[in-house]
């Protein structure tokens, strides 16, 4: 996390209180970024109604940037040159957020968002979506739609895998 008041980071191995605002980071190949992002589809929900593509643009160049994931990027872009993934939360179950088609659009213009500041957006894994694009709620734990299942939280993590070209690990050492 980083602490703005402090200008430093917190919460990472290399941080010591006594480095402050001096700390660099370094020697690190990714960060990934999990949960704080409004699901696309949501995001999709609240673009839903008829407006300009710039308007569209800025509203959700908006929404994107007032996320703490957002800040955070930010600061880790202007010390490093390390690859960033992010995760958003999960999509809604409710299917009243948005059609098919807003939420595909939505999608990609979110992912177009990020890659803009040098961050790869990881969508949520397609097996965990209807066909909607909302979330199945077999995939989750409870419908507070903040927690998968053990079987969604594994594909979640292959998804993740596949996104950083990372051999599956042998179970013994996980």
């Amino acid at each position: 996390m980083h602490d703005s008041v402090r200008g430093a980071f917190l919460g990472f191995p290399y941080y010591r209180s006594d480095k402050g605002a001096d700390a660099v980071i370094a020697d690190y190949d990714c960060f990934i970024l999990v949960g704080a992002h409004h699901p696309v589809g949501a995001i999709a929900g609240m673009l839903k109604q008829e407006m300009s593509d710039r308007f569209r643009a800025a509203a959700l160049a908006e929404i994107c940037q007032t996320t703490r994931l957002y800040r955070f990027a930010q600061a880790i872009r202007s010390t490093s040159t390390a690859r960033i993934l992010l995760t958003t939360r999960l999509a809604p179950t409710d299917a009243n957020r948005a059609d098919v088609a807003d939420i595909a659009r939505t999608a990609a213009e979110v992912a177009a968002f990020w890659a803009g500041h040098g961050v790869e957006l990881i969508a949520q894994p397609q097996a965990t979506l209807t066909p909607e694009g909302l979330t199945r709620m077999e995939a989750l734990i409870s419908v507070e739609n903040h927690h998968f299942t053990l079987d969604a939280s594994t594909l979640a993590l292959e998804t993740l895998r596949a996104a950083l070209a990372v051999p599956r690990a042998v179970r013994s050492s996980e």
